[in-house]
């Protein structure tokens, strides 16, 4: 069965549908599907101590059960990256977890989903953030299939077993609209690209050991080798997304689409939510292949389900057989079903109370954990401003790794530590939603996971001035270019993810946005743009090209995660021995301090044009906020998020040419010297 071409939203292949419609032998089958759960078992907010409905598996298993209870036939995916990344199942594993909670078995988060009978689940690359032995250990309790179909792996010397399968077949007794029974094969496939393990590996020599070969060169394969074991359909769960992909680039999910001959594919990694409406995805480019509004790829049904469990993929499928009597789709709708409203309640339903049973012990532990203060913040904080280069969240992170390095890491003493960080929740492809915002008062452990939530170390590099420019400018690939015809226009390029876009403490930096990026969103360079940074002030002075300076940086980033100038598993000149985490549990009441709020980017764009910033709409709480940012908030129809106009030539806005200004790199090395410098500040 094939429909990878198919272009509408209702496919009918030639002999199928009239003679099955007339025996009444057409079968639907309904695939729902979870992706990033994280470890959100429940639906509860750690760092608020309260109920969040809306969120974790809970919220996801009522729309689940009310999902299989409309469907007559149905099969429940996950696309990865399930088991870490929250306050209840993080302590299970990793450095930093107290040596009572590694006891807790099983896994929450596998006890939760054996008890949802999960029919097959993916690897992700966040699965192996604390190596293999703890994921070995959680997945020994599975009681579904857990699949990694690029991954070839070694056994586990204690019991013998492979850390996953490569495929599953599942067999079901599906029934067809006359009440009939049919025996359908559903094969099952799931892929993690080789990149995302890339830094895991550097950690952790258990992974490096690991055998993961690019999806291009095994997909047809697993799937042929599915078909000949009697697979009627194949389904693939895909742990990537579409963010940076072309057409022609081989591996991911719309070149899977193209050429995998597969029936449906479930995403994951981006955190996104797809199919999705225009409403949700303002400024976004569209792609060719790509129906965002049906949800298919290159006509093959795809859905990507959000994260810890706010969304529930569903692809409703109607098979009939063709003429030589193979199952063949003959139609297909997708949708993205939100959970808000659901989970969290003191009496909840079967599902919800068997969940809450099962991680009894583990929440209770999870609650303790979180509620101890480790800070106190002068007033509330938020990612709502984040891509407009003010956030106290992301600063603080940067001046704690900045602090960590500059006290550990011996014989730094001759170059500048330098701390950057990225927002990882600032909106974008996770929707509307997708921010931090923490009232004045404590800030508590359970914070953390909404800051940080991934389990690096820190790192250090040191790079040129030169390097250091290139840095900022790759950041600066973050913001459109604003026209000099004047009128309204988007600031923030959608395509860059927040988790690009650094700040820092450190660092006073000056873009000129009439001018265009010197580097893609992917961070790829652009030949001949001389750039669109203007000024590169650290700490009052200008920066150098000929400079040196260190560079305190997530594992990630350092390791050459997302294409940064400098960064490379070669140019690593130290890792911390604890994460950024626990650096933040250290550290953040020394390193907080008012400063954290002032914006760390100012933006000049041409007179009379008018910058829209597209926000969440929880940014309205924050009036104080948006006020210094010279913002004014409208609604614009049919959309979910709020539109901000910045008014008034106020920091980080300054309206007008910065023509006269050039950079280094236009000037020359030394030359820069004597060029004004545009924040006013002497010059060294």
């Amino acid at each position: 069965m094939d429909t990878r071409d198919a272009g509408a939203a209702v496919v009918a292949p030639d002999g199928a549908s009239a003679s099955s419609e007339k025996d009444g032998s057409i079968v639907s089958l309904r695939l729902l599907a979870t992706s990033d759960l994280h470890g959100h078992v429940r639906a509860f907010d750690y760092a608020a101590g309260r109920p969040k409905p809306g969120r974790g598996l809970e919220a996801a298993a009522e729309l689940v059960a009310q999902l299989r209870r409309e469907a007559a036939n149905s099969l429940l995916f996950d696309a990865g990256d399930f088991l870490f990344g929250s306050e209840l199942t993080d302590p299970v594993g990793g450095p930093d977890a107290d040596a009572p909670a590694a006891q807790v078995q099983p896994h929450p988060m596998v006890a939760a989903m054996n008890a949802l009978d999960f029919d097959a689940v993916a690897l992700g690359n966040h699965d192996f953030d604390f190596g293999t032995a703890p994921l070995r250990a959680a997945l020994r309790a599975a009681r579904f299939p857990v699949l990694a179909s690029n991954l070839y792996t070694m056994r586990d010397p204690a019991s013998g077993a492979t850390l996953s399968q490569q495929a599953a077949l599942l067999t079901r007794k599906l029934t067809d609209r006359a009440g009939a029974s049919h025996v359908v094969r559903i094969g099952v496939l799931a892929f993690l690209p080789r990149a995302l393990l890339s830094q895991t590996a550097q950690r952790y020599p258990d992974v490096a050991d690991l055998a993961l070969c690019e999806v291009a060169q095994v997909a047809a394969l697993r799937v042929a080798r599915l078909r000949a074991r009697g697979a009627d359909l194949v389904v693939a769960l895909c742990h990537d997304g579409l963010r940076d992909r072309t057409a022609s680039e081989a591996g991911g999910p719309l070149w899977l689409a193209r050429h995998g001959g597969v029936d449906a594919i479930v995403m994951g990694h981006e955190h996104g939510v797809f199919p999705r409406p225009q409403a949700r995805r303002p400024c976004e480019s569209p792609v060719a292949g790509v129906d965002a509004d049906a949800g298919l790829l290159a006509g093959v049904p795809a859905v990507m389900p959000g994260s810890q469990g706010q969304h529930v993929g569903r692809i409703d499928l109607e098979i009939a057989r063709d003429a030589a009597g193979s199952w063949r789709v003959v139609s297909r709708h997708v949708a993205t079903l939100s959970t808000a409203g659901l989970g969290g309640r003191p009496h909840p339903p079967a599902r919800g109370r068997v969940l809450q049973d099962l991680t009894a012990t583990a929440h209770a532990r999870a609650c303790a954990i979180a509620a101890r203060p480790i800070a106190n913040l002068p007033q509330c904080a938020s990612t709502y401003l984040a891509r407009l280069g003010r956030c106290p969240l992301t600063m603080l992170v940067a001046r704690v790794m900045a602090r960590t390095v500059a006290e550990r890491m011996p014989g730094h003493a001759s170059a500048p530590v330098i701390g950057l960080a990225a927002p990882f929740r600032s909106g974008g492809l996770g929707g509307p939603e997708n921010f931090v915002a923490i009232p004045e008062g404590p800030l508590s452990l359970g914070h953390l996971n909404d800051i940080f939530p991934f389990p690096d170390r820190i790192c250090a590099v040191e790079v040129t001035g030169a390097e250091l420019w290139d840095w900022v400018e790759r950041t600066a690939a973050g913001f459109r270019r604003i026209e000099a015809h004047g009128g309204p226009q988007p600031l923030v390029e959608p395509a860059m993810p927040g988790s690009d876009f650094h700040l820092s403490p450190d660092l006073s930096i000056t873009l000129d946005l009439s001018r265009p990026a010197r580097f893609t969103p992917a961070g790829a360079a652009v030949p001949g743009q001389p750039g669109r940074v203007i000024d590169l002030v650290l700490r009052g002075r200008r920066v150098a090209l000929d400079g040196r300076f260190v560079l305190a940086l997530t594992e990630y980033r350092a390791g050459g995660g997302g294409a940064f100038p400098g960064c490379a598993p070669d140019r690593l000149r130290w890792t911390s021995e604890i994460s950024v985490r626990a650096a933040l549990e250290r550290s953040a009441g020394a390193c907080m301090s008012g400063a954290l709020y002032e914006p760390g980017v100012k933006l000049h764009v041409p007179e009379g044009a008018v910058p829209l910033f597209t926000t969440g709409p929880g940014a309205i709480g924050d009036a104080a906020a948006l006020r210094a940012a010279r913002l004014e908030a409208v609604w614009p129809a049919g959309s979910d998020w709020l539109e901000c106009r910045l008014t008034g030539d106020a920091p980080p806005l300054e309206f007008g040419s910065a023509g006269a200004y050039l950079s280094p790199r236009e000037v020359g090395a030394g030359r820069h010297l004597a060029n004004p410098v545009r924040s006013g500040r002497k010059q060294p």
